[in-house]
């Protein structure tokens, strides 16, 4: 019976489709380098620069206000992201004293941030087939 249930189990998520989740990022005031937006899939690799999903977009801004990107065929699962206005398209959020940014960034479900970056945990959310839609805002 255990087996059986173990390939329902399997066989069951194996047939999930892939998703499209839509990231409506707020608090781009100029035109000005490219928002990178970092899908990640576990604890262990949030915010290590070139851990994020595969195909994590990087978008060009190209005018002032709200920036909507997609991110296309995502697998049903746990993810959270992290933004990063990339002002000198260098790939990385530049930092001065004490490891501030020097550019602004933001998270998925806005957790408050106040002297360390938050963890996996208070940005995860959960993609559905369905897909669905975030809001960011970025902190300067």
């Amino acid at each position: 019976m255990r087996a059986f249930l173990l390939t329902a189990l399997c066989f069951g998520l194996s047939t999930l489709s892939a998703a499209d989740v839509e990231v409506a990022v707020d608090g781009v005031d100029a035109v000005k380098g490219a928002l990178l937006v970092g899908f990640f899939d576990n604890a262990d690799d949030f915010q290590i620069p070139g851990k994020e999903v595969e195909g994590s977009p990087e978008i060009e801004v190209t005018e002032a206000g709200r920036i909507v990107c997609t991110m296309k065929d995502l697998k049903p699962g746990v993810y959270a992201v992290a933004v990063i206005w990339d002002l000198n398209n260098n790939g990385i959020l530049d930092t001065g004293t004490f490891k501030r940014p020097r550019e602004a960034y933001g998270f998925s479900l806005n957790p408050k941030v106040k002297f360390t970056a938050p963890k996996f945990e208070e940005c995860s959310f959960v993609v559905t087939e369905a897909g669905g839609k975030l809001q960011v805002t970025l902190l300067k």
